[in-house]
């Protein structure tokens, strides 16, 4: 097993968040769970967190907008935006506002996984933290 790493993953579907923290809360990461835009800031506001997966369409957010957001409030996160498709400008736009790259659905759950596992790797211990909803 990996080093554990805390995940906030961002969407609003709640199938798509559940299967998503399952798995990973699975391979011993610790999972924080955002419906939107907005749920999302407040988190990452007062915890930190090492990977987020951000989805990029979401009733009243826009998941670039939401990255380029979290970005500010934690520029050490790693951050993926999930999305089953996005236009080329809106990946450029994505990226240049603070994505490292983008998942497309449905989920390749060993891409995820490799993606998570070697943020956490690079991430110092201290950073880890444990709970979560």
């Amino acid at each position: 097993m990996t080093r554990p790493a805390t995940i906030l993953i961002v969407d609003d579907e709640a199938g798509m968040r559940l299967t998503m923290q399952r798995i990973l809360e699975g391979e011993g990461h610790c999972v924080l769970v955002a419906a939107d835009g907005l749920a999302a800031l407040e988190i990452a506001g007062t915890s930190p967190f090492d990977v987020g997966l951000i989805d990029y369409r979401m009733v009243g957010a826009d998941g670039g907008q939401v990255c380029a957001d979290l970005r500010r409030l934690q520029p050490e996160a790693t951050l993926y935006l999930v999305t089953a498709h996005v236009s080329p400008e809106a990946a450029d736009a994505a990226l240049a506002g603070g994505a490292s790259g983008i998942l497309y659905k449905p989920v390749d759950v060993v891409e995820m996984l490799g993606l998570v596992n070697e943020q956490a790797a690079k991430r110092p211990v201290a950073t880890v933290a444990h709970g979560g909803e």
